[in-house]
């Protein structure tokens, strides 16, 4: 399983996904808009 996350000046969110035959198939996603204090995060942070 993978963990694929990216972060925008606003929202953060994430795709779980397996390699299966050499094709990445997706078992989950999530995105949420950021809180307030989080705006102010280094992107490295945002996005673990």
């Amino acid at each position: 399983m993978h963990l694929r996350t990216d972060a925008s000046k606003f929202a953060v969110g994430g795709v779980l996904y397996q390699v299966v035959d050499g094709v990445e198939r997706p078992i989950a996603y999530n995105s949420r808009k950021m809180k307030s204090a989080e705006l102010n995060y280094p992107t490295q942070q945002q996005e673990l």
